[in-house]
């Protein structure tokens, strides 16, 4: 960006990071019509439903998906966290339980079209939320001329946000890096570990049903493309029987990942290295992620406002700290940096206040 003397101007970046936290908070009930039964879970609760509330879309998922819901049936009498025995489970010498893992992103994505599709009642799936106004709120403040967004979530409803807000159909992956808002508002928006509409092809053409059932070859893992695609994304809630050999593009929870689309990565670390100082919002982001940590921690030079967004107090606490041991040098004290609510509290309450406050 340049003023009218071909002078160039910095422009203030806001680094986002949202996690399971915020896709569940993601609607205000007393305002957006929404299907509760569908409602995104967190991490812990996505092979049981839960908070308090049987999810109806995760039962019914686990249901068409045998070996998911032995997986999840296994996890909950183990010892180990969700991403521990995810990981353990991948990991495994035993051919049996590694065929087990396979199953379990075909369920994450069949699970999370289903919330993208069904949450929120509207014309456009995820439109409005939570998400939506977050756009809005950062162009209407004027502070910030760039969004870079790391969403760890696999459904839908921030993508639906950004397409609504920048009017991009995020046809191909190029889209992602190269979006605007009417407001000349810049966002590189990417999914670390995976989306609900991102594909590898699976060269041995195995039906859905056959790995659902645990009918998975030995060398399964070799039988699948690197390349991640989008064609045909705009009808991926209706995949034909040639299109369901593909195999969803999702990395379970597994604490530490290797990012799926690495030009994504490459493009985001490249532009962090050259911003000074920038901002950082995290919306029910847990920090354990080991990936993003370090991403943070190698790339940007520093923080000067930094915002951590969860209702559960403690998770919060948990997540700051994780941050500022990792990252090493962030001047914003805890009990300024957490917003002890909700994703919807801080849309009403929180946000607009942060942006406008100084040290980008």
């Amino acid at each position: 960006m340049k003023n009218r003397n071909g002078t160039k101007l910095y422009i203030h970046t806001l680094l986002i990071i949202t996690g399971a936290g915020a896709s569940h908070d993601v609607a205000d009930h007393r305002e957006i019509n929404v299907r509760s039964e569908f409602q995104p879970p967190l991490t812990n609760y996505l092979f049981t439903g839960g908070g308090g509330q049987l999810i109806g879309s995760v039962n019914r998922f686990l249901i068409a998906n045998p070996i998911a819901a032995q997986v999840g049936k296994d996890w909950r009498i183990s010892r180990h966290s969700l991403e521990e025995y995810l990981l353990d489970l991948k990991n495994s010498k035993s051919l049996m339980l590694r065929k087990r893992y396979w199953s379990v992103p075909i369920y994450l994505h069949d699970l999370f079209l289903s919330i993208s599709n069904s949450y929120i009642n509207s014309a456009s799936p995820g439109v409005p939320s939570n998400y939506s106004s977050l756009i809005t709120a950062i162009a209407k403040n004027g502070n910030y001329g760039q969004i870079i967004w790391l969403n760890l979530n696999y459904d839908l409803l921030a993508d639906s946000a950004i397409k609504a807000s920048t009017n991009n159909e995020l046809k191909t992956f190029d889209d992602y890096m190269n979006l605007e808002t009417p407001d000349k508002i810049k966002i590189k928006y990417t999914k670390p570990h995976g989306s609900a509409d991102w594909f590898k092809r699976d060269k041995a053409e195995i039906p859905w049903y056959d790995i659902r059932h645990g009918n998975v070859p030995d060398d399964f893992e070799m039988l699948l493309s690197e390349e991640i695609y989008t064609e045909n994304m705009a009808h991926v809630g209706g995949l034909t029987n040639k299109e369901t050999h593909r195999y969803p593009a999702i990395l379970a929870p597994l604490g530490k990942y290797e990012y799926l689309c690495k030009d994504h990565i490459g493009i985001i670390t490249n532009e962090l290295k050259l911003i000074k100082s920038l901002s950082l919002l995290c919306i029910g982001f847990s920090a354990l992620d080991q990936d993003i940590l370090d991403l943070i921690k190698d790339n940007v030079k520093h923080i000067g406002k930094f915002k951590v967004v969860n209702k559960n107090y403690e998770e919060a606490k948990k997540a700051y700290l994780n941050i500022v041991r990792h990252y090493g040098n962030i001047n914003v004290a805890m009990e300024q940096a957490i917003f002890n609510a909700g994703f919807t509290e801080f849309i009403k309450e929180g946000l607009d206040e942060w942006l406008s406050q100084g040290k980008f």
